[in-house]
């Protein structure tokens, strides 16, 4: 059986430094971010003059990889719940 050590070293050295019970509201606020940051790159990208385009590896988290939870998406494709598919809408697109 696969276990997913990793996460479990994460929650004991927050647990061990001092934001107990507050994992959850980590994960979701540092995901928010990483999302928020991911967006912000690409439609920087897409206001560079003479930008040829971008090719993106994933959207979604890649089981196949070992633990690999970087994506907006989980490995199913779908939402994980700190960003909506709305919030993360390219405003890029909107202005060409």
């Amino acid at each position: 059986m696969y276990k997913a050590k990793n996460l479990e070293m994460f929650r004991s050295l927050m647990n061990e430094n001092g934001p107990e019970g507050k994992v959850h509201e980590f994960m979701m606020a540092s995901e928010k971010l990483q999302a928020i940051m991911y967006k912000a790159e690409i439609e920087a990208a897409l206001r560079t003059p003479g930008f040829a385009g971008l090719q993106l590896l994933n959207l979604n988290d890649s089981p196949g990889q070992g633990t690999a939870l970087i994506d907006v998406l989980n490995a199913f494709w779908k939402e994980k719940g700190y960003i909506t598919p709305e919030a993360f809408q390219l405003t890029s697109f909107h202005n060409n």
